[in-house]
């Protein structure tokens, strides 16, 4: 049995940021991954049928909007700031610097459950 092991997060790039994803089975939340958002670039932009997700700020400057019909603003300027976002609420984050949230989900990756304008 191997105690310790280095191991690599699977990253997605694209001209928004970095994206990284974990699973782990049996983990209280099912997913957990990290956004890199760059300086006035907008991640987010849709809501979810099912997925619950907690978004924490690790390091970035950031609003974010959600909400059903009417959206509610709130900032990231701290670490540890978070925000619950429940299924069916439409999310919005416009990085106002560099910066990297964590989302953890309690459902794994599904391209089905995404609601798009």
């Amino acid at each position: 049995r191997k105690i310790f092991m280095k191991y690599r997060l699977k990253n997605f790039l694209d001209d928004r940021g970095l994206l990284y994803s974990f699973y782990k089975k049996n983990f209280r939340f099912k997913r957990v991954f990290f956004i890199s958002g760059f300086k006035n670039k907008v991640r987010g932009d849709h809501a979810h049928k099912t997925l619950t997700q907690v978004l924490i700020n690790i390091d970035s400057k950031s609003e974010i909007k959600i909400g059903k019909k009417k959206m509610k603003t709130f900032k990231f300027n701290k670490p540890g700031e978070y925000i619950i976002c429940n299924k069916k609420n439409w999310l919005k984050i416009h990085f106002k610097s560099k910066g990297t949230i964590a989302v953890l989900c309690d459902e794994k990756y599904d391209k089905d459950d995404y609601i798009y304008r």
